[in-house]
């Protein structure tokens, strides 16, 4: 049965499956993937209609959290690109623009995730638009960062005991 705050169980549920991930060796990746969809869409989404004078604050956390995996930014974020790294990634996940990339040694082991923003459709010569944004982010680190942007979120929209601390 769910309670009357929604975006607060359903955070919280999201982060008991990725507290889990350690215990399942198969499908980690796409749980994990399933899990960010729902912590950068739906928060964000949520933040923006309900309770946007937050959401500049919860993107500021992303920004500094994702700082350190993104490769390129077209033009860079800052002065000339006001979009957040939160909206890069949010955008590429929501999209399903991102590559998956394996161990060099053959296994199956994906060892990171390379997400990509970019202009929607094709240009006038019919191929897709060149990403602007390309976040590089190990899955270990991925998990972690995961955590973060559920942990931030409950910080913005519940009780300060709705936080966990892993």
């Amino acid at each position: 049965m769910y309670s009357k705050n929604f975006q607060v169980d359903f955070v919280r549920r999201t982060q008991k499956i990725l507290s889990d991930l350690q215990k399942h060796t198969e499908h980690e990746v796409t749980l994990l993937l399933n899990c960010l969809y729902g912590l950068m869409i739906y928060p964000l989404e949520f933040m923006s209609t309900n309770k946007p004078q937050s959401l500049h604050n919860f993107q500021a956390i992303i920004q500094k959290e994702l700082k350190d995996y993104v490769e390129r930014s077209e033009p860079p974020i800052g002065k000339k690109n006001p979009k957040p790294y939160s909206s890069c990634l949010r955008n590429a996940i929501a999209h399903g623009d991102f590559i998956i990339e394996k161990d060099a040694k053959e296994s199956n082991e994906i060892e990171q995730i390379i997400f990509e923003d970019r202009t929607p459709g094709k240009d006038s010569e019919g191929n897709s638009h060149p990403p602007h944004c390309i976040i590089h982010i190990p899955i270990t680190d991925l998990r972690n960062f995961a955590q973060i942007v559920a942990n931030e979120y409950l910080r913005i929209i519940s009780p300060p005991d709705a936080v966990q601390n892993n």
